[in-house]
């Protein structure tokens, strides 16, 4: 966590210190890539959340199979 936190500042120095790139032309780009990071998280939980329900499902049929 430690790293991260040193690698976000060190690029925000970076970039506003020693490039000449404005910063309104970044923002844009950036709300995009945490939106696609947002919505790939979602997608992997949904899967997940499917997968367990799947896995229930196919459990009680074992159960009712082997009468166990």
């Amino acid at each position: 966590m430690k790293n991260i936190i040193i690698a976000i500042l060190s690029t925000i120095i970076f970039y506003t210190q020693f490039c000449e790139i404005k910063m309104w032309y970044v923002m844009p780009v950036f709300a995009l890539c945490v939106w696609l990071i947002i919505s790939e998280i979602e997608c992997v939980i949904e899967d997940y959340q499917d997968t367990v329900q799947r896995g229930k499902r196919l459990q009680r049929k074992i159960q009712r199979l082997g009468g166990t």
